[in-house]
């Protein structure tokens, strides 16, 4: 017999890997429709970033001395609360030198930033106390902006 009639020789796996693989290629393929599916575009495209960038450096103006709020809750008040970490790159990309309080903004746990080592200072000298273990009792100090202080 001729070469060319030869079935192929084929690895013991083979088949197994193939069905492996149409399932990670028929996962991927959902993965992406959902991504761009007309619902998920048309939420991406109402997503403005200026118009969300100044909502969140208003927001956080407000908060007042005394109170911390986290990246979550800017997010939320903004319109937007899956956009968490957006409102962290927003504030990182201000700097400290303006006068929009940053150092009001903690993580959802009450966290500080690991980055920025005066943070905690400016929120003593506000008068938040820090917990040894470095995380500030939401519970005291959360800001909420319908209950007047």
């Amino acid at each position: 017999m001729h070469i060319l009639n030869q079935p192929p020789i084929l690895h013991k796996n083979h088949f197994k890997r193939k069905r492996t693989c149409c399932r990670l290629k028929t996962h991927s393929i959902i993965k992406i429709q959902r991504l761009y599916s007309p619902r998920r575009r048309k939420h991406i495209m109402k997503f403005d970033n200026i118009s969300f960038a100044s909502a969140v450096t208003q927001i956080v103006s407000a908060i007042p001395s005394g109170k911390v709020a986290t990246y979550g809750d800017i997010a939320a008040l903004a319109g937007h609360p899956a956009h968490a970490r957006m409102v962290g790159k927003i504030l990182g990309c201000i700097g400290t030198e303006s006068d929009i309080p940053c150092h009001r903004v903690v993580n959802a746990q009450g966290r500080t930033a690991p980055h920025w080592h005066g943070q905690q200072a400016l929120l003593r000298n506000e008068g938040i106390l820090i917990r040894p273990s470095g995380l500030i009792d939401l519970k005291i100090f959360r800001w909420h902006p319908d209950i007047p202080d």
